[in-house]
């Protein structure tokens, strides 16, 4: 499938993840911490509670060891928004740059 895996240089650990469900998965008990205790996050709007995923450090590289980066890409922005925008901006300096000559002009 592909994806990255990022290596502390200090710790020399994998990035990897843990949730309160992998008490049946043996990876996650032998690479789990003390320190790693997780538990479930109540939702607000569900009345089941979510597990709770938590960063933690690996010696060796598994599945949720790998990492898919996607690209965050803008909306596309149509040539009369960008007209609009120029237009509102424009105004608004111009606006800030006269104002202190028509009112020292009319005192």
């Amino acid at each position: 499938e592909g994806g990255s895996v990022f290596r502390s240089k200090h710790s020399n650990f994998y990035l990897s993840y843990t949730t309160s469900n992998d008490d049946n998965d043996e990876e996650a008990k032998a690479a789990a911490t003390p320190e790693s205790s997780t538990g479930n996050f109540k939702n607000p709007f569900g009345s089941k509670p979510e597990p709770v995923a938590q960063l933690m450090g690996s010696e060796t590289v598994g599945p949720r060891g790998v990492w898919k980066l996607e690209p965050c890409m803008p909306r596309a922005v149509s040539s009369d928004k960008i007209k609009t925008f120029a237009l509102g901006t424009s105004i608004a300096v111009g606006t800030t740059i006269a104002m202190p000559f028509a009112l020292a002009g009319a005192s």
